[in-house]
């Protein structure tokens, strides 16, 4: 007597059953009266004897598939999302970000919250666009002190109530200036125990997303944080981008800008590649050179870009 996989007859009959009329395994079971795992052996057998070919047809709502593989596999990163430019802050693209931040966050109950224009932007489209979830549990905490001067809608404090109302959960507030005016005093500003209460929380972040600065349209400049001789100073000096107010090189070295970074209350870089997840967000060409620089320092290792932009990274990555 032969296998039942050897059978022919019955692969061909078992395999027009599930992929023709749609029959689920367990009815094909009961029809053709074998178990359940043969079924799934057979089916593979079909495969095999080419009575089955699977083929994958790329859709154009599913183009930049791709892009993102290549990206993954280029720069070595858990996950990337790449959006269409002419989709972006539609319902379509922020239903994508949306899903993906919501698959990141699930496990992880605290979540670190930088500052910038585009999670601003990005969560007031998300805001308008897709269904609030009730609350989970999470906990979204401010990385970076959130007084400043201008642009407040900016800030960390509003970004992470922002992303408590959209994602569920609630958002502490981080009362402190973002940048002092020497390391001395931003260091004994640090051991304060109302700083402490929320910097403590930094070590225990399961997932950290991040606006990635660079010098153009500056949120550093238009919040008040820094001013533009000492900015345009930083990057004739190699700076490329900052994130959570730390500046960077291309290589992702931050030795050179240390005297600044020093003077910034909030996550210090160390500590951001600690994180298990930790999502950069770049919706702008300007920022080709912050986001390169940021892959190789390690501060992201998930990305969330443009299609353009994604394009030009590969190409610089290659």
């Amino acid at each position: 007597m032969i296998k039942l996989t050897e059978d022919v007859r019955l692969v061909y009959k078992c395999c027009c059953l599930y992929y023709i009329d749609n029959k689920k395994q367990e009815e094909i079971s009961k029809i053709l009266n074998i178990s359940r795992p043969t079924i799934s052996r057979l089916l593979k057998q079909g495969e095999i004897l080419g009575i089955v070919s699977i083929r994958i047809n790329n859709p154009e709502t599913n183009r930049t598939y791709e892009i993102e593989r290549k990206l993954e596999e280029t720069f070595n990163l858990k996950n990337a999302i790449v959006v269409d430019n002419e989709n972006l802050f539609t319902y379509a693209s922020n239903k994508i970000i949306f899903e993906f931040i919501s698959q990141v966050l699930e496990g992880n109950k605290l979540v670190g919250v930088s500052m910038g224009k585009t999670l601003r932007d990005l969560l007031i489209s998300l805001n308008n666009t897709v269904e609030h979830k009730h609350s989970n549990g999470y906990t979204f905490i401010p990385v970076v002190g959130g007084v400043g001067k201008n642009n407040t809608e900016m800030h960390s404090n509003y970004l992470a109530s922002r992303f408590a109302k959209v994602f569920g959960g609630n958002a502490i507030q981080f009362f402190s200036p973002a940048i002092f005016s020497n390391p001395a005093i931003a260091k004994e500003f640090a051991k304060e125990e109302i700083v402490k209460q929320v910097t403590d929380q930094y070590n225990d972040l399961g997932v950290i997303i991040m606006g990635i600065g660079s010098k153009e349209n500056s949120t550093l400049l238009n919040a008040g944080y820094i001013d533009r001789d000492i900015l345009d100073n930083f990057y004739m000096n190699g700076a490329v981008g900052d994130i959570c107010l730390n500046f960077y090189d291309i290589d992702g070295e931050i030795e050179r800008f240390k005297s600044f970074n020093e003077r910034v209350i909030g996550i210090k870089i160390d500590q951001i590649k600690k994180i298990k997840h930790r999502v950069g967000i770049a919706l702008d060409e300007t920022k080709i050179d912050a986001v390169y620089g940021a892959i190789n320092g390690e501060f992201i290792n998930a990305l969330i870009i443009d299609l353009n932009s994604a394009n030009k990274l590969l190409a610089k990555g290659n």
